[in-house]
């Protein structure tokens, strides 16, 4: 019994002599233990993950870097001449600075071609519009050769056109000159919406349109005014038509025309003495 009680004794002793495990300490121990542990594989993962995608970006720039060379001028191994211009590997569009050059140029030539349509257009339009006008002046309103003879009959035209309000007495009394009223209708109907037309595009300024009718046929026009007339008004609208699509020319080059050499891109600014075109660099002020 002795024994039995002493051994109680010694287990009590032992056991109060071993350290007590604090349990939320250890889960907290436990737990941090484990969030190193995963932060280590994360960067560990991250690390291969980051050479790998070195490893791909540095192998897909040595592609891409040869591919250019080789659509850029540089002879393939082996002697063949011919290389590709323009097409897609992995995604990635290569164009040869020849073809890209190539590309540019025809970009400028149908936007020039497209300006010099224009252009024709609105110098046709001028040009069957003066064919009109003059031609319905010369029929109806002759001008005479002699200039006071051309002022005479002029003053008569005018008496007997006369508006009052909207009115023409003179019809009352069958003294109107129907010839005349009848070109300015025409004048109206041709040469007016043509002439505004060009103002409301910009190519004219309300001064220039002014001048513009001014220019028209008149009345009491000599034969000699009447045609310098003419000459005046196309030279005018056309000198006007070409200002705003620049495509003043000069053997062949046109000012605003541009054009692309040794990668540059340059602009026709003018004209020097002997006709050669004088360029800048855009991009350069």
């Amino acid at each position: 019994m002795a024994n039995l009680v002493q051994s109680a004794a010694l287990g009590f002793q032992t056991a109060a002599q071993q350290p007590r495990v604090n349990a939320l300490g250890q889960f907290i121990k436990n737990m941090l233990a484990t969030q190193q542990q995963t932060q280590a594989l994360r960067t560990e993962y991250g690390m291969k993950l980051g050479v790998e995608k070195e490893l791909a970006g540095y192998k897909a720039g040595l592609e891409k870097q040869t591919i250019q060379e080789i659509i850029g001028g540089k002879k393939p191994e082996g002697g063949a001449t011919w290389q590709p211009s323009r097409f897609t590997y992995g995604g990635i569009t290569f164009e040869s600075p020849e073809y890209l050059e190539q590309k540019a140029e025809r970009e400028i030539r149908t936007a020039q071609e497209k300006k010099a349509e224009e252009t024709r257009a609105e110098m046709t339009a001028v040009d069957n519009m003066a064919i009109a006008v003059w031609d319905a002046a010369n029929r109806l309103i002759p001008a005479p050769e002699i200039v006071k003879e051309a002022e005479r009959k002029g003053i008569e035209r005018k008496a007997k056109t006369i508006s009052i309000f909207g009115i023409r007495p003179q019809r009352a009394f069958g003294i109107s000159d129907e010839d005349a009223l009848a070109f300015e209708q025409i004048k109206r109907g041709e040469a007016t919406p043509l002439i505004r037309a060009l103002g409301e595009k910009g190519m004219l300024t309300n001064q220039d349109i002014q001048r513009a009718l001014e220019l028209m046929p008149g009345l009491s026009d000599s034969k000699k005014l009447r045609q310098t007339k003419k000459q005046e008004l196309s030279t005018f609208l056309k000198s006007k038509i070409k200002a705003y699509y620049k495509t003043e020319t000069v053997g062949g080059y046109q000012i605003g025309q541009t054009f692309i050499r040794n990668g540059k891109q340059y602009e026709i600014v003018g004209f020097d003495t002997d006709g050669e075109p004088l360029v800048e660099p855009l991009g350069i002020k």
